[in-house]
C-alpha cells in the first residue's frame, strides 16, 4: 500500500499495525453445496475468515512480546426452500448454524467493552429466518 506518491510502501498482510488494512483477515475462503429434490432445494454455505493479528500486534507490531495472531473463524449457514406453487415459495435459512462466536483476543488492555476487533467479528450468535415469497403473473 501506498497512499501518496512519495509516501513509504507499506506491506499490509506482513505489517499488522498497519492503520489502513493491519488487522484483515489474512485469508478468506468459501464455499456451497446446493440440492434439489422435487419441490425442496437446500444450500450449505460455508464460510472461513483465516487468523488475524490479535490486538498486541496491531499496536506494536510482531515485536511486542504479547502480539500474536488469533485462530480461524468458521461460518456454517444452512437454508431450504420449499416450492409451494408455482407462485409461493416457503423459506427457512439458519445463520451461523453452529453458533461459533469469534476467538477471544486476551491482549486487549481491559479498557474496551469487548475482546475482539469489532471491525473483523461479530457476536450475533445463531439467527433463523422464515421467508415467503408469492410471484404475481407468473
Amino acid at each position: 500500500l501506498q497512499v501518496y506518491p512519495g509516501d513509504p510502501t507499506i506491506d499490509s498482510l506482513a505489517d499488522p499495525s498497519d492503520p489502513y488494512h493491519g488487522t484483515d483477515f489474512k485469508s478468506k475462503v468459501n464455499g456451497s453445496v446446493t440440492w434439489n429434490i422435487r419441490k425442496w432445494t437446500s444450500t450449505i454455505f460455508i464460510d472461513r475468515h483465516g487468523a488475524s493479528p490479535n490486538y498486541a500486534a496491531s499496536q506494536g507490531g510482531y515485536s511486542d512480546p504479547d502480539a500474536g495472531t488469533l485462530h480461524p473463524w468458521i461460518i456454517t449457514n444452512l437454508t431450504t426452500r420449499y416450492q409451494w406453487s408455482k407462485n409461493l415459495e416457503l423459506a427457512l435459512s439458519v445463520l451461523n448454524l453452529f453458533g461459533v462466536m469469534p476467538p477471544e483476543d486476551h491482549s486487549y488492555p481491559g479498557n474496551t467493552s469487548v475482546p475482539y476487533n469489532i471491525f473483523n467479528y461479530n457476536v450475533y450468535g445463531t439467527s433463523y429466518y422464515a421467508q415467503i415469497s408469492y410471484q404475481f403473473g407468473k
